[in-house]
């Protein structure tokens, strides 16, 4: 499949990643699995999928994912998924705490961790629920009713004064949270 990128993006692909886009004729997003990225404004995908005998992470943009532009190509480190940096201040487990969670882990009948050949029978999921991604790719997937929220969030980009930032990351997780409240009640007075 014939991918297009720009050459500056290349380079810095290149430089950041150790990957080159020219490697990513090989990639296969027929049996790549595929996710939509609903980051950006615009149709864009990401895919996992193999170049050669090692697992990468694609992100496309164009309205068919199977043909769209190559916008980034990494190759995933250690397990088989593509973990994000970790925040400052993260505490990893010692050890023994993460010898213990990973014996939980193990011993979970319900959700046990995937083996090679758990991966070796996995489809994708245009294979595996063609009507479900038919469904998607028509824009008829909508939230069930209880996922709904009566006033629903807008994503922006804002800069602000990093003593702002930081005085509302002090009090902990849901800043967010609290810096919504703050502007709705400096702007709405609510």
């Amino acid at each position: 499949m014939p991918f297009e990128w720009d050459e500056t993006k290349r380079e810095v692909n290149i430089r950041k990643h150790g990957v080159d886009f020219v490697l990513v004729e090989g990639f296969n997003m027929e049996t790549a699995m595929q996710v939509p990225d609903l980051r950006y404004d615009e149709p864009r995908v990401r895919a996992y999928g193999y170049i050669g005998d090692r697992m990468h992470v694609l992100g496309t943009c164009g309205e068919r994912p199977t043909s769209g532009s190559s916008a980034c190509a990494k190759p995933i480190e250690g397990r088989r998924c593509a973990m994000p940096p970790l925040k400052p201040g993260h505490i990893s487990p010692a050890p023994e705490e993460d010898e213990a969670i990973n014996m939980g882990i193990a011993s979970d009948p319900e959700n046990p961790e995937w083996a090679e050949e758990d991966f070796a029978r996995a489809r994708p999921m245009a294979e595996a629920d063609p009507e479900l991604v038919a469904m998607y790719r028509a824009g008829k997937l909508t939230l069930p009713p209880h996922a709904r929220r009566e006033h629903p969030k807008t994503r922006v980009t804002i800069r602000l004064d990093a003593d702002v930032v930081a005085r509302l990351r002090a009090d902990g997780p849901g800043w967010q949270t609290r810096a919504n409240a703050a502007l709705r009640e400096a702007v709405l007075g609510r």
